[in-house]
């Protein structure tokens, strides 16, 4: 008997199809196609990124070697031709875009930093460079480019340099500026030591010598460089004459046009030094100005000038750290020096320029040849000053204006006084001659409740009571090393009273006796506009000569942001471009850059950036 036909839609064809489907979904044949789709896509884009990046890093190397090789070329100093030519020369033989597609380089900006008699150049270039994507720029990735800049520098400088570091310490610098957390001084030691560190670390043949100057009121020069000058008015020590006080070495030089126009100083010129005296301190008010008692320490009593708190009313500090590092190849020496600044005094910016001219000037080479006849690498230095292959360079920096010093008149500097100290109990007594009278000599703490009282007068000096003791009369450098000018005024001139015309005249025309200052006798010091006026001429004349003035003025105030950039440098024929030459920092930060600028500009030859 024959099967019946199976009807559609029957229990066996549902069954069938059911198997279609398992049969479909246990087949794996194509599953690794799609797989593979996926993973050529990635490789695809990311193979394009790849090739994209490849072709811009190529051109940006080509673009960067051009540049290097074109600033080196054009830095050199034996190349008279314009940098810009010599750059565009560099462009043109490089055939940066020929035989490439899809590429763009800019035309290439050159900046020019030339120092004075054509002894240092700075070139720096900057261009940019554009590569247009073949892969990135598909609506996947919309990257249509890559660019990026190029940027180089280099510098070359004489091959023989010497450098002399004119550095302000004067008491403002133990203060910090507005948006620094750091005192000055700590600021100025920072950045100096990068600058010698960076100068003398590219240093190869040992050609850079580099001197310092610390200056406040006065440069304190030290023993060994003081005694190649004609010094006078030395002072007595404990009875010693031409002692000198330890550590005080500043000599007063005249204040007149004709001097500041010199960039030396005449070994044998007569410079008298300047007096070891409190000149400021001790001032009182109030009704007992003239007389206080004679045993006030706020009077007598010397500011202690072996500290560095102690410095302000001084105008040669007594300490190590201010004095002059004459120049040198030893590094760890110039490290030791600025290690060791300290604030104290008032400013003198010009009187700091004057010896750092000086001691870089061509005379000063027999000085050398003593001070440093160890250093062999010394030898011929400082070197003439037309020396075409030397670098004269001077860094001076201040943080403030002028401030106009009094000073100790000449009769009164050094030589015998009319003053007498006990050997027995150190006190002191005055010879007045009064006609009519045995009795000439003041002896002021007799005197306790007045002043000009008749116990104060006696017929010698004062040794003891029992005049049984010992005394000595008093050089005028000695009298000052032991008490104030204000004190020997009041004491030993006001209050004896001597001629009749009153305590208080006496005192007032005894400290015009005394000292030149600001106050009193504007005739008798130097005001702040002389000063400023003479660091200008200096530094005319330092310019004149070859030297290249690099001027800091660190939160100096405009006054003296003025004369520092007066004194700079300026960066080719127009005087007022002083470009590369002057510097206003405004933090310790800042202050090390500019610093660590002005070092790569001394190096040799080489790319900087």
């Amino acid at each position: 008997m024959m099967p019946k036909p199976i009807a559609p839609g029957s229990a066996t064809l549902s069954t069938r199809f059911a198997a279609s489907l398992r049969d479909f979904r246990d087949d794996e044949r194509g599953a690794m196609a799609i797989f593979m789709i996926t993973v050529f896509f990635l490789m695809l884009v990311f193979g394009g990124i790849a090739v994209d990046y490849m072709r811009f890093e190529i051109r940006r190397v080509a673009l960067q070697q051009t540049m290097d090789r074109a600033a080196l070329a054009a830095a050199n100093l034996e190349n008279t031709r314009n940098p810009q030519d010599v750059v565009n020369d560099y462009w043109a033989k490089a055939k940066l875009g020929e035989g490439l597609v899809k590429a763009e380089y800019s035309t290439p900006v050159v900046t020019v930093l030339e120092g004075q008699n054509n002894s240092s150049k700075q070139v720096s270039i900057r261009a940019d460079v554009r590569s247009y994507n073949y892969f990135m720029g598909m609506g996947f990735m919309p990257v249509d480019y890559l660019e990026g800049p190029a940027l180089t520098k280099a510098v070359q400088g004489a091959s023989q340099v010497e450098v002399m570091l004119v550095l302000d310490i004067t008491g403002s610098m133990d203060s910090a500026l507005p948006n620094d957390t750091k005192k000055k001084i700590t600021g100025l030691i920072e950045a100096a030591t990068l600058f010698v560190n960076e100068v003398k670390d590219n240093d190869d043949l040992n050609q850079v010598s580099i001197g310092i100057v610390p200056y406040n009121t006065q440069v304190n020069l030290g023993p060994a460089l003081r005694a190649k000058f004609a010094a006078t008015n030395i002072p007595t020590v404990a009875g010693i004459a031409n002692a000198g006080v330890t550590n005080v070495n500043c000599l007063e030089v005249p204040t007149t046009t004709t001097f500041f126009q010199q960039t030396a100083i005449p070994t044998d010129l007569p410079l008298p030094m300047s007096v070891h005296a409190d000149l400021e301190g001790g001032t009182s008010t109030g009704s007992t100005s003239y007389y206080v008692a004679w045993n006030n320490t706020g009077s007598a009593v010397l500011t202690n000038w072996t500290t560095v708190g102690g410095q302000s009313n001084y105008m040669c500090p007594a300490n190590a750290y201010s004095e002059v590092l004459l120049p040198t190849m030893d590094k760890t020496a110039m490290l030791d020096k600025i290690n060791s600044l300290r604030p104290g005094g008032r400013t003198s910016i010009m009187m700091g320029m004057r010896w750092g001219v000086a001691l870089l000037d061509e005379t000063a080479r027999p000085i050398y040849s003593d001070l440093r006849a160890g250093e062999s690498s010394m030898v011929g230095r400082p070197a003439n000053n037309t020396d075409a292959e030397t670098r004269k360079i001077i860094v001076l920096m201040t943080d403030g204006a002028h401030v106009a010093t009094s000073y100790v008149r000449e009769p009164y500097k050094t030589g015998i006084s009319p003053i007498y100290r006990s050997d027995v109990d150190n006190n002191f007594s005055i010879f007045h001659d009064r006609a009519g009278t045995p009795l000439d000599y003041w002896v002021p703490h007799l005197c306790t409740g007045s002043h000009a009282c008749t116990a104060g007068w006696r017929a010698q000096p004062w040794s003891n009571s029992s005049n049984s003791g010992t005394f000595r009369q008093l050089d005028w450098s000695e009298v000052w090393q032991s008490v104030r000018i204000t004190w020997v005024a009041r004491q030993l001139y006001g209050r004896s009273n001597y001629n009749g015309t009153g305590v208080s005249t006496i005192y007032n025309n005894q400290m015009l006796a005394f000292k030149g200052d600001d106050s009193s006798n504007a005739t008798a010091y130097v005001p702040v506009a002389t000063m400023n006026s003479l660091l200008q001429t200096n530094c005319a004349a330092a310019k004149a000569t070859g030297m290249e003035v690099y001027g800091i003025a660190f939160g100096a105030g405009s006054s003296g942001e003025t004369q520092i950039r007066g004194c700079a440098s300026a960066k080719g024929s127009d005087p007022s471009d002083k470009t590369g030459y002057y510097f206003q920092p405004q933090t310790s930060a800042e202050l090390a850059t500019v610093f660590r600028d002005i070092a790569s500009q001394i190096s040799k030859l080489r790319l900087t950036q």
